[in-house]
């Protein structure tokens, strides 16, 4: 019988950190390959498009982010132990749900079946008098 060493059952901490950090790449990339599929379907604006397309990409635009906070509310869930990575994913946790929110705030303004490309000087998609939402 022959017995290498690491056989009898101890992990190398260096090895599960390793895995742990492995792990924590891949549930990364996943948010942010969902993230870049978003970005992709909303770049099909054109012209012709109604200004009740526009709030319904802005309507995606805040589902995506919702989503993203929440798969990486997730990821923090399973690898919350590392404080440096947690705070920060953290604090871009919090700048999703900007983004959320303003994606909401847009897409409800964003009503109506005129094409953004048929504006008028000094009506909606004209730069003018500026205007508070």
């Amino acid at each position: 019988m022959v017995i290498g060493c690491n056989s009898g059952g101890v992990r190398d901490p260096e090895k599960v950190f390793l895995s742990e950090m492995v792990n924590l790449g891949k549930g990364f990339l996943d948010v942010f390959v969902s993230f870049g599929d978003m970005i992709t379907r909303t770049l099909g604006i054109k012209a012709e498009t109604k200004k009740s397309e526009i709030g319904g990409y802005f309507s995606k635009i805040a589902e995506t982010m919702k989503e993203v906070r929440e798969k990486l509310g997730k990821i923090l869930e399973k690898n919350g132990k590392y404080e440096k990575v947690k705070g920060k994913v953290e604090e871009f946790i919090g700048e999703i749900g900007k983004i959320e929110e303003g994606a909401k705030s847009v897409a409800t303004g964003a009503i109506g079946d005129v094409e953004i490309g048929n504006a008028v000087k000094n009506e909606d998609a004209v730069s003018g008098k500026s205007r508070k939402c």
